[in-house]
């Protein structure tokens, strides 16, 4: 799952830029202008990455997205989509805080709001099919070695894994 790795730090971007901009507002974006940075940066950069890397994993293992094969060398949009994916998390995470008071109510947010923009994201990247080429999506037969659609070789989607409890 390197493309999940790649889609989290480019995630990770976006919410450490949203930190260095809160720490330039007042009071930043949490509005706790009583904590000190160090004590922000669990809730405005942990939380969101750890909330976002169980979401990733959550969907991968549930519905496996062709983007994050480890055989898909497409480092562009993997970075792109996390960019935009931790950017949506941010606004959206950013927005509800000047009318919440407690900190716990601000993380409660910024991991949900977090998690939804996630969910989003992932949810509509294409699906891995077992007789689909995992680059493009062409129907590849059983006896082929090469994608008919993007020329790859050895591209063929793996069936699924069946549990051992199932023989």
């Amino acid at each position: 799952m390197r493309g999940a790795a790649k889609f989290l730090i480019a995630f990770g971007v976006a919410f450490v830029l949203r930190f260095a901009s809160g720490l330039f507002l007042e009071g930043g974006w949490l509005r706790a202008p009583t904590l000190s940075p160090i004590e922000r940066l669990p809730l405005t950069l942990g939380l969101p990455l750890l909330v976002a890397g169980v979401v990733v994993v959550g969907v991968h293992r549930l519905s496996p997205r062709r983007l994050f094969d480890n055989r898909v060398r497409r480092p562009i949009s993997q970075w792109t989509l996390g960019l935009g994916a931790g950017l949506a998390a941010a606004v959206l995470a950013a927005a509800p805080m000047p009318w919440m008071h407690t900190l716990v109510s601000k993380a409660i947010a910024t991991g949900l709001l977090s998690g939804v923009a996630v969910v989003v994201f992932t949810v509509l990247l294409p699906r891995r099919r077992p007789y689909a080429c995992v680059h493009c999506g062409a129907v590849i037969g059983d006896h082929e070695s090469t994608c008919p659609g993007c020329g790859a070789v050895g591209s063929r989607g793996e069936p699924a894994r069946r549990s051992s409890a199932a023989a």
